[in-house]
């Protein structure tokens, strides 16, 4: 099998006549023809079977079509891959992240990026897992999961406590909880922590606080801006892009609790001049004590 007759049958299962494909792969019936039976005896099975309606799949040929979608998108993927190898950074770096606006870091990050290979774009892709987007979808993938997925490495981008905060305008309308276990009288928002329990705050004590919170994201910024409006107290990572002078810490001395902002970078991308610039750039950003 070649991918010209793969991309045929991929048009021909979706149009289901010789007629249609042909059409719209501005070709002739015949090639179309040509192309399905030279697929077909590489297969050993019949992929179509001919009624009066037009031409239907027989299951391998559905098996097939389900697949040679992302096949064809890996073999894409592979080509450019390869062409970038060597060359300076060019093109459209794909960057997934779990949340908008980008971090606050990422801004002299880019920049510099930026200034340094004028030829070079980046584009910022937001999902509630962006590492599944690695390594076809996007390049780079921001996480908070410390494991990281196969085939990455992961860049530690630093290390941020967990805090409870509040503001002015919900303890105005529901007072200030008088103790740690008194939360489970309060409207808590969670943080969905990647791989730990999303209803267990680790306290210093050793202790994990149980608590059945009112939401659950894993958006930091949306959970941010609940707490800011007074809709709730929120159990959040203290980001810099989070840092706001409105919001009161609670029981700072008793809750305990960190989290790692990692950059996973797919292996198979490593030696692409956009990607390892970048990485490179994000090293040194990270590196710089912050304040």
């Amino acid at each position: 099998m070649d991918f010209e007759q793969l991309r045929i049958f991929l048009v021909l299962a979706e149009e289901r006549t010789f007629l249609g494909a042909a059409n719209r792969l501005a070709t002739s019936r015949s090639r179309v023809r040509r192309k399905l039976d030279q697929l077909e005896l590489d297969a050993g099975t019949p992929l179509v079977a001919r009624e009066q309606s037009g031409l239907v799949l027989t299951p391998a040929g559905e098996a097939l079509s389900q697949r040679g979608h992302a096949l064809l998108e890996s073999a894409d993927f592979l080509i450019s891959h390869v062409r970038d190898i060597g060359s300076e950074p060019t093109g459209c770096l794909k960057i997934a992240l779990p949340f908008a606006p980008p971090p606050i870091g990422w801004n002299e990050t880019c920049r510099a990026a930026l200034d340094r290979f004028p030829k070079l774009r980046i584009e910022f892709i937001f999902a509630e897992s962006p590492t599944q987007l690695l390594p076809t979808r996007a390049e780079l993938a921001l996480t908070f999961d410390d494991q990281p997925p196969e085939g990455c490495s992961l860049l530690d981008l630093g290390e941020f406590p967990l805090a409870l905060v509040v503001s002015d305008t919900y303890v105005e309308a529901h007072g200030t909880p008088t103790s740690i276990d008194a939360l489970a009288d309060h409207r808590v928002a969670l943080w969905r922590v990647p791989d730990r329990s999303v209803e267990r705050i680790p306290l210093r004590s050793g202790r994990l606080l149980a608590l059945e919170p009112t939401l659950i994201s894993s958006d930091p910024m949306g959970l941010h801006e609940m707490v800011v409006r007074g809709e709730c107290i929120g159990y959040l990572p203290a980001l810099p892009q989070l840092d706001d002078p409105a919001l009161k810490t609670l029981f700072a001395q008793e809750i305990a609790g960190t989290v790692h902002e990692w950059l996973a970078v797919p292996r198979v991308h490593a030696d692409v001049p956009r990607v390892r610039q970048f990485v490179e750039i994000s090293q040194l950003q990270a590196s710089i004590p912050a304040g």
